[in-house]
């Protein structure tokens, strides 16, 4: 197999581990492989530079792009789905919210890190949760509150 398709099916490889273990890091080691698969094609070069170039375009990539594209494919401050009309509206909790300890809920379609509105309540993985609002200085987490607390219903 030539080193540019080796190279690129290790860059799909970042891809679909990014695709499974969100967190907006693998995939620009996946970028750097590409690059790299292209530069193999363009100039015949030993495993060590390719490394190099790996190394360096996933580096390059990662530390330039990462900052700018991460807000667009995270839900953070500039996605519109989440303003003052997202306070009132169900959610499911997929990650148990420990007080003031972020857990995970999914609200139209995405998912979000969430802390309890009080501070102290445990929301378990499966309830059902309503936002409540924003979390002081971490403009991108939702505070929630456990679904029954907000209709008056016993819990």
């Amino acid at each position: 197999m030539s080193p540019a398709l080796t190279w690129f099916l290790v860059g799909m490889a970042f891809l679909f581990a990014e695709l499974a273990l969100p967190g907006f890091v693998i995939i620009f080691f996946g970028l750097g492989a590409w690059i790299t698969a292209l530069a193999v094609l363009i100039w015949p070069m030993g495993l060590a530079a390719q490394i190099m170039v790996f190394t360096a375009a996933s580096l390059a990539t990662l530390f330039g792009l990462r900052r700018w594209l991460k807000p667009m494919f995270s839900g953070a401050e500039t996605d519109p789905g989440l303003d003052d009309a997202g306070v009132g509206q169900p959610v499911a909790v997929t990650k148990t919210v420990r007080g003031a300890v972020a857990g995970e809920v999914k609200y139209r379609g995405s998912f979000w890190q969430a802390v309890a509105e009080d501070g102290e309540s445990v929301i378990e993985a499966g309830e059902e949760a309503v936002i409540t609002g924003r979390a002081k200085n971490r403009h991108s987490v939702l505070t929630v509150a456990r679904y029954t607390e907000i209709n008056g219903e016993n819990s």
